[in-house]
């Protein structure tokens, strides 16, 4: 079976320009949104931090990055608000086993209310057990960007190469007496 490349390079030049400026603009795409999910982490302000009850959304998956954390939904209402905020925490397996919680528990948090976003700092069980805290939160936004980082150097990568290849395809059939011969 022969490559991709060996097929395209089988085609006229014009379609290998225009399928080279094809995977310029998705893989550009790509880097663009592997920018725009890189998050940061944000040190905590004591002074924006808010103690509130809340309750797990439903049970839990294997978090694809570090399969010793669990990734499950938190569902709570700041206070003075009408509409629930939702948000993602994570707990280590191994905590999650140990808490017996129900998919649908109620859990303590500590968030902190920022202009942008609310954040969740700390989550216990109601019977005092930490589930979740800013260590863990800043462990997963480390390994998030660090992943979104990757995908942005691999897909501006690609989106070169994919340049280069439309310029060099371009230069050569530019090049190509045949295509360009004068009739005398």
């Amino acid at each position: 079976m022969p490559s991709v490349f060996s097929q395209i390079r089988s085609l006229p030049p014009k379609s290998q320009i225009k399928i080279y400026c094809v995977l310029v603009v998705v893989t550009s795409l790509f880097a663009v949104l592997s920018m725009r999910s890189i998050q940061g982490y944000t040190q905590p302000n004591p002074l924006q931090m808010h103690g509130l009850e809340g309750r797990l959304t439903g049970w839990s998956e294997a978090w694809s990055y570090d399969q010793s954390l669990m990734r499950m939904g938190v569902r709570f209402r700041l206070p003075g608000e009408r509409e629930d905020q939702r948000r993602t925490v994570y707990v280590p397996k191994d905590v999650l086993q140990s808490s017996q919680l129900s998919e649908k528990a109620n859990v303590s948090l500590l968030v902190e209310r920022m202009p942008e976003d609310v954040i969740v700092r700390e989550m216990h069980s109601l019977d005092g057990q930490l589930l979740f805290d800013d260590g863990l939160l800043k462990h997963v936004v480390l390994v998030s960007d660090e992943r979104a980082q990757r995908g942005l150097v691999v897909s501006v990568l690609m989106a070169v190469l994919s340049l280069l290849a439309a310029g060099v395809t371009w230069w050569r059939h530019l090049k190509t007496p045949s295509d360009h011969a004068t009739t005398h």
